[in-house]
């Protein structure tokens, strides 16, 4: 899969970050978050997977940007025994 293809854009289209990291669930093996690395200030944020629509064009955001700021958790933080996580940017 190419760089490109981790790219997040906003509802509105404009680029809004990549994805560096998946995180799954270890019992539903479903994507349950993802880390985004933000284009602007290259913070990184948690963003729970139900925040994005997976496109042929790629990965939008399916909430407002502030929403998904509020809606994130610091990377981390959130408890990982349960989980597995896969790389997908260097």
């Amino acid at each position: 899969m190419s760089s490109e293809s981790w790219i997040v854009k906003t509802v509105s289209g404009e680029e809004w970050g990549f994805v560096k990291r998946l995180i799954l669930d270890s019992g539903t093996k479903q994507i349950s978050h993802a880390d985004v690395v933000l284009s602007d200030t290259g913070r990184l944020l948690r963003i729970p997977w139900e925040s994005f629509e997976v496109q042929n064009d790629g990965i939008r955001l399916s909430v407002p940007e502030r929403q998904a700021h509020d809606n994130s958790a610091r990377p981390g933080a959130m408890g990982l025994a349960q989980a597995v996580t896969m790389e997908v940017w260097p």
